[in-house]
Parts: C-alpha cells; sequence; structure tokens
C-alpha cells in the first residue's frame, strides 16, 4: 500500500470511530452523523482507492461500494447497541 493509500486508510477508520462513538454518546443527531460519516466514507474510499493508482471510475465504485457497506455495518452495531443501553421505560 501507498503512503497516501494508508494516509486515506487511517482516515476512514478515524470516521468509522467517530461515527460510532457519535451515536453510542448522542454527540450528534444519529440522521445527521449517518449522512455525515457515509459521504466522508464514501470521498475516503474514493480517494483511498485513487492512491493506489486505480482508474476514476473504479476509484468510485470502489468508495461507494466500500463507504456504504461499512458505514452501515458500523451504524447497525452502534445503534443496537446504544439501544440495548436504554432504560426498559425508554424503549417502548
Amino acid at each position: 500500500m501507498t503512503p497516501g493509500g494508508m494516509l486515506f486508510f487511517v482516515v476512514f477508520a478515524a470516521i468509522q470511530v467517530g461515527m460510532y462513538l457519535s451515536i453510542r454518546r448522542q454527540w450528534l443527531s444519529p440522521a445527521t452523523t449517518a449522512g455525515a460519516g457515509i459521504l466522508a466514507s464514501i470521498i475516503i474510499a474514493a480517494l483511498m482507492a485513487l492512491a493506489q493508482g486505480n482508474v476514476l471510475g473504479h476509484a468510485l465504485l470502489v468508495g461507494l461500494l466500500m463507504g456504504v457497506l461499512f458505514s452501515g455495518a458500523v451504524l447497525a452495531v452502534s445503534w443496537y447497541f446504544h439501544t440495548r443501553q436504554m432504560p426498559p421505560t425508554a424503549q417502548q
């Protein structure tokens, strides 16, 4: 992996951790967190693919797939644990 690709990978991982913490700690609304996190993940994943020498079309496809799939998984897990930590009366 190129140094530029590694830098984008670290930023991508930081975005995923930030989304998880934002949902769990209620720093922002879930819709804001999901929208901003997915968009940022798509952009960074596409830049990571471009840094590896992929053509623009392939990089955009990879960025879209990686950004949506990884962010969706992180959001699902964080939302699951967020709802499990709420008191029983607040879940209804």
